[in-house]
């Protein structure tokens, strides 16, 4: 929508019409999900699991340790793998590799927020800048995702030249904003890094 507004005032009605289409689709996978998922047995059998591991968890030695002893080892390993994640990247990472590297952030600033009643204020900007991270990655996910639909959706037999020219300028958009996060990603990488030089994650 926000690609779709900052068109000229004559492409707004075909922008509406393709965007329209986006909320058509996500309405039929949105009913799907709830007939086929979210009403499923396998659903209801997780559901009853996660409610019976809340009332009666199961623990290992590790829950008879101090809180200042076991946590740092729970953040660590989240935090290693989105290191060794970002080392793997190369100067040029796909959009792919970047996905993993967000999913990677998700996990260590979960693990770090847990941290924070233990850690205070260095758990919770560790946190705080891998959630920076996982917004820049995440949004450029989006971005990706969006150019993608674009052209699929530009190239459906629904579409007539003026749709496709609308479609190509959403594209050229959306791509433009996935080059501006690519280069606004490894500052906040640096900075999660920075934030990450801690001793209590040693």
């Amino acid at each position: 929508r926000d690609a779709a507004a900052s068109l000229p005032p004559g492409d707004h009605a075909l922008a509406e019409n393709l965007l329209g289409r986006l909320v058509a689709e996500r309405s039929e996978a949105r009913e799907r999900l709830l007939r086929d998922v979210l009403a499923s047995e396998r659903y209801l059998r997780l559901l009853d699991a996660l409610v019976a591991g809340a009332a009666s968890p199961r623990l290992d030695e590790k829950a008879e340790g101090r809180a200042k002893d076991v946590v740092p080892g729970l953040v660590r390993r989240p935090w290693k793998k989105l290191r060794r994640e970002v080392a793997a990247l190369g100067d040029d990472p796909s959009d792919e590799a970047l996905h993993r590297v967000r999913i990677r952030a998700k996990r260590a600033r979960y693990a770090a927020e847990v941290a924070v009643p233990v850690f205070g204020s260095a758990a919770t900007k560790l946190a705080q800048a891998i959630g920076a991270l996982q917004d820049v990655l995440g949004d450029h996910h989006d971005a990706v995702v969006a150019e993608s639909w674009l052209r699929t959706s530009a190239a459906g037999p629904s579409t007539d030249g003026a749709g496709a020219l609308v479609a190509g300028e959403m594209i050229g958009l959306e791509r433009a904003e996935a080059a501006r996060l690519r280069r606004a990603w490894p500052p906040a990488w640096k900075a999660a890094a920075k934030a990450g030089r801690v001793r209590w994650l040693s």
